[in-house]
C-alpha cells in the first residue's frame, strides 16, 4: 500500500504504520500460531533447529535439464578465472585481461597477450582457435559498447 494517511468518514485522518507479523505453521498438525514480535515468539516457546538435508532421487528427466543447465552458464575453466569468457583471466595488473589458449598436443599454455578490455582478449582467444566470426562479434562488441580505455 503506497498511501500513508487514510478516511473512514471524510472527516477523519489516520496514519498507517506497517507492522511485521510472524506466523508459524506446523507441519504435520497445519496448526497456525501468530506472533506480533520476537517477545511473542518466545512466549510461544518456539525454539529455531537446523533442518537436516534430505536428498531425494532424481529421476533421468531431472538429470538431463541440470547437465543442460550447466552447459549453458558458462565456459570458463579453473577456478581462478574470473572471466565469462573461455581462456580469459584477469592479469595481476588491475583493470587488465590475459588470454591463454591450453595445447593438449604440447601439454602446455599458450600466452596470447594481455589486453585492457575482457572483450578483446576474448576475441583474441577466438582468433587463435579459428573462429574469426565469434572474435569480430566480440570486437564489434566492445566498439558499439565504446570500451576504450
Amino acid at each position: 500500500m503506497t498511501a500513508k494517511y487514510w478516511t473512514m468518514t471524510g472527516q477523519d485522518i489516520w496514519m498507517m504504520a506497517e507492522r511485521r507479523v510472524f506466523d508459524f505453521k506446523n507441519l504435520q498438525t497445519e496448526d497456525v500460531v501468530t506472533c506480533g514480535n520476537s517477545r511473542e515468539v518466545m512466549d510461544a516457546n518456539l525454539v529455531p533447529v537446523t533442518m537436516p538435508d534430505i536428498k531425494t532421487k532424481k529421476t533421468s528427466n531431472e538429470k538431463s535439464k541440470e547437465v543442460s543447465t550447466k552447459a549453458e552458464k558458462s565456459s570458463r575453466r579453473g577456478p581462478r578465472s574470473k572471466s565469462r569468457y573461455k581462456g580469459v583471466s584477469k592479469a595481476k595488473k588491475p583493470g587488465k585481461f590475459r588470454a591463454q589458449f591450453w595445447d593438449k598436443e604440447k601439454n602446455k599454455n599458450k600466452y596470447l597477450g594481455t589486453f585492457d578490455s575482457e572483450l578483446e582478449a576474448a576475441a583474441a582467444y577466438q582468433d587463435h582457435i579459428g573462429n574469426k566470426k565469434e572474435a569480430m562479434r566480440l570486437r564489434n562488441e566492445y566498439e558499439e559498447g565504446d570500451c576504450r580505455p
